[in-house]
């Protein structure tokens, strides 16, 4: 039905923005922890 649907539709760019934001924690994470394991090595 349309009132599910739009509610659906609300909050998926916030929704977005927010795996976005995720996304972009853990890979810096990521780097973060692969820049020390390779300071480690030296």
């Amino acid at each position: 039905d349309p009132i599910s649907k739009r509610k659906i539709g609300e909050g998926t760019h916030e929704n977005g923005l927010y795996m976005l934001k995720i996304n972009e924690y853990a890979l810096t994470a990521q780097i973060n922890r692969e820049c020390e394991l390779w300071h480690r090595r030296l």
